[in-house]
């Protein structure tokens, strides 16, 4: 290296252009791309678990109201005699029980999403429909001791639509004001059961 006459030594040309701009700091479309590509990704698989627990914490809350009403049942029935509402009565069943449960929230399914409570005032139905007191009162709770009527797992009360959970299940409460999930064969079966 040869050093100049003032004794500083002096550098090799640089292979950079003085008429080059110099790199702005930032994002590169590439980095940005691989950004929105990973955000994306992340998004695919949260929305299907937030979905899921949406979908569990409404079978939950199903579960729970449907539990609740049984137990208005049984509470009505320790005021009458042990007998149940009347399916020939001129209120219904839910209107029988308010003063049991006088939370309106408790007689809507979270999941209700065609508009049966707003149709009938909740989104279940007992046992006792019209038809099953007209054409098969020996599977009717109608006229019959509600605290002595067995079997016990007899369905008291039920989503008014198959499928609003899981496709062909359906939230149940049964006599003994347990709740559960039954799939549409296992309640065709318990409906057809006799009271005892």
């Amino acid at each position: 290296m040869a050093m100049p006459a003032g004794g500083t030594p002096m550098l090799p040309p640089s292979n950079r252009s003085p008429n080059r701009a110099r790199r702005t700091c930032g994002f590169t479309l590439i980095e940005i791309l691989v950004v929105l590509v990973i955000i994306a990704v992340l998004v695919g698989i949260l929305l299907p678990a937030l979905a899921k627990a949406k979908r569990s914490s409404q079978r939950a809350t199903c579960l729970s109201n449907l539990h609740q009403i049984a137990s208005a049942f049984a509470l009505y029935a320790q005021d009458n005699d042990g007998f149940g509402p009347d399916d020939y009565a001129e209120s219904t069943w839910d209107t029988v029980i308010y003063p049991y449960l006088s939370v309106d929230k408790v007689y809507l399914c979270p999941s209700d999403e065609d508009g049966y409570d707003e149709d009938f005032g909740t989104s279940y139905e007992w046992r006792d429909t019209f038809q099953v007191a007209m054409d098969h009162p020996e599977r009717a709770l109608s006229g019959r001791d509600l605290l002595s009527a067995r079997p016990s797992s007899l369905v008291l009360v039920y989503d008014a639509v198959i499928g609003w959970h899981t496709p062909g299940n359906l939230n149940v409460a049964l006599l003994d004001a347990s709740a559960t999930t039954l799939t549409a064969e296992q309640f065709i079966a318990n409906m057809e059961l006799p009271v005892e």
